[in-house]
């Protein structure tokens, strides 16, 4: 009998520590505040092809220049500048040219629109939402809340451009970002 009621005295014990413990752990978590990362210099690495890097082709300043994936190099066309703007977005900027902003081509939310670089208008096609997801981040456009940037085709190789596309949580959606 004795033991009977050691055993359930204990197994109380053990499920009100771990209760305790998971309160308490909860109670320190960081609450969100609608920032993901702080404002700074990153690179963004897909999780499909973790060596290559978000690239802006040849540096370009021209408006319309779609984004690429290329080797990473540390070029200052693979930093970006993440600058916090209202409603808990980002303006994404190559850091060689901060008065340019990653841009969904003519702020579209079809599958398949080209993301490229543009004079920034803070147009809701240059606003970006980051959620963390998988091991890294998913990057959602204010313009088509519904679709992340992508990968196209799942590439791997210098060169695959980068487009929108509805959500699937892949990993050609889930970007690693680093430091620069």
């Amino acid at each position: 009998m004795f033991c009977k009621i050691c055993s359930v005295f204990r197994t109380g014990l053990v499920a009100g520590a771990l209760i305790a413990t998971t309160l308490a752990a909860s109670a320190a978590a960081p609450q969100s505040t609608g920032s993901v990362i702080k404002p700074g210099k990153y690179t963004l690495a897909p999780q499909n092809a973790a060596a290559l890097r978000l690239d802006a082709t040849d540096r370009s300043k021209t408006n319309g220049k779609q984004l690429q994936l290329w080797k990473s190099a540390g070029n200052p066309n693979q930093a970006w500048i993440f600058t916090k703007v209202p409603g808990g977005l980002y303006k994404i900027a190559p850091s060689y040219a901060p008065t340019l902003a990653v841009s969904v081509s003519a702020n579209s939310a079809k599958n398949g629109t080209p993301v490229v670089l543009w004079a920034d208008t803070g147009s809701a096609g240059q606003r970006w939402s980051l959620r963390q997801d998988k091991g890294g981040y998913s990057l959602a456009p204010k313009c088509a809340p519904g679709s992340r940037m992508d990968v196209t085709g799942w590439g791997a190789a210098n060169g695959v451009k980068i487009q929108i596309w509805s959500a699937t949580g892949k990993k050609n959606q889930t970007w690693v970002i680093g430091t620069k």
